[in-house]
């Protein structure tokens, strides 16, 4: 079965980086999978079980709340793990001091 390259990130650490065969993850309108080859997509991702499949072994950790941010649209601008490790980063410094961000937050979106 092809592989595709599958990165899952908490706020301070990187929870499994490595080859994947399959995706399941949780979302409001019911399950999505994600298999190699698959098209771009963002999708919001809902509290319950996300599954994935790695070369002879099925994982499942638990999700408990997050977003999906689709890397295909990082990657086909040209970036990669690098970039993408910055905008999580980014992202998580935002959910964390919100309130020391709040003002930086709404002049960039005002």
């Amino acid at each position: 079965m092809d592989t595709f390259q599958l990165n899952i990130l908490s706020a301070s650490s990187a929870f499994y980086e490595g080859e994947c065969e399959s995706l399941v993850v949780p979302t409001p309108d019911g399950k999505r999978g994600v298999l190699a080859h698959h098209s771009n997509a963002i999708a919001a991702i809902s509290p319950g079980e996300l599954s994935y499949t790695v070369p002879g072994e099925k994982r499942s950790p638990f999700v408990t709340s997050g977003v999906r941010l689709g890397t295909p649209a990082v990657t086909t601008r040209g970036m990669g793990a690098a970039e993408m490790q910055v905008i999580a980063d980014c992202i998580a410094d935002c959910i964390w001091h919100y309130g020391e961000k709040i003002c930086y937050i709404f002049r960039l979106f005002s």
